[in-house]
């Protein structure tokens, strides 16, 4: 619609709206009417020029969309994805045409499930085959649990993950590790290590797998907490919001006290999972989390 008409039909809603009072006449409309290049219209207040040019653009004139694409500010950039927002194709129709897209602006992630949604999608994950909880683990599909013994339990993961990127191999204790029993062994796959020893908490005399520790999302870990609550924790993705509004209060504690820092705890119904934050405030991230009886308990 031309911008004579938009007045000519501004002006007759107006006369329209004023009931009796005096009849406000339509101008007659001149074959060429002025164009007043400043003057803006009741579309989002983008500017009439900017306009015909979109609609330009949008009738298949290539140098009118050079000429857009050059010109376009954020904010009108906003006006017209909102207005195709709202169904006016028109506006669909600019966008495509400028960016082969109805919606050109790449969203970052703003919330846990739309992050865990685009790591998903954007990297490979090994959550499937390897899920961390606090009594050990789920290796594709097989429950490995604290206290197992360490070849069948390097086996499984290695058979899950590949070859490990490290095995320190056995270590006797004594060495200011501040491991338990005669010998230790860390055993790392990328972003994960699971310690080995022959005396924790979970069992005694024999080399068996005491704690795990994840330092990235490849791997994740979850709590169970209450009768049905399972809470996904993704180092780099999970904050401490996340943590707040799903496990209930009595069941997680957040710190930061020397010697650990900005740290949370988690009495899970398992065995609790600890982890390190970059900040107790809500806008924190979990940066490891870890499980089991391991060193320097």
């Amino acid at each position: 619609m031309s911008r004579t008409a938009l007045l000519v039909a501004l002006l007759l809603v107006l006369t329209a709206c004023a009931g009796d009072d005096p009849v406000v006449e339509a101008p007659e409309v001149s074959a060429t009417p002025e164009v007043v290049a400043t003057e803006t219209v009741d579309v989002g207040g983008l500017d009439a020029s900017l306009l015909a040019t979109l609609e330009s653009c949008a009738d298949g004139d290539a140098a009118q969309c050079e000429a857009a694409a050059a010109t376009l500010s954020d904010d009108d950039l906003d006006v017209i994805i909102g207005l195709c927002t709202e169904g006016q194709e028109e506006y669909c129709s600019i966008l495509e045409t400028l960016f082969g897209e109805t919606d050109p602006v790449e969203e970052e992630p703003t919330g846990y499930a739309d992050a865990l949604d685009a790591l998903e999608e954007g990297e490979e994950r090994a959550a499937g085959a390897v899920v961390l909880d606090g009594s050990g683990a789920e290796v594709q599909g097989a429950v490995v649990t604290f206290g197992e013994d360490a070849d069948d339990t390097v086996a499984a993961f290695t058979a899950a993950l590949g070859d490990p990127a490290d095995d320190t191999g056995y270590i006797a204790t004594g060495d200011g590790s501040g491991c338990p029993g005669e010998q230790y062994r860390f055993v790392t796959w990328a972003e994960m290590t699971i310690t080995i020893l022959d005396d924790s908490r979970h069992a005694t005399g024999a080399p068996h797998f005491a704690a795990w520790q994840t330092t990235g999302p490849t791997v994740s870990a979850q709590s169970f907490v209450g009768d049905t609550t399972l809470v996904p924790i993704d180092v780099g993705l999970t904050r401490v919001l996340d943590l707040r509004e799903a496990i209930p209060a009595g069941s997680l504690r957040i710190q930061d006290e020397a010697p650990l820092g900005a740290s949370f705890l988690i009495e899970d119904n398992l065995g609790d999972l600890f982890g390190e934050l970059s900040t107790t405030e809500d806008s924190g991230v979990v940066q490891s989390v870890s499980s089991g009886g391991g060193c320097g308990e």
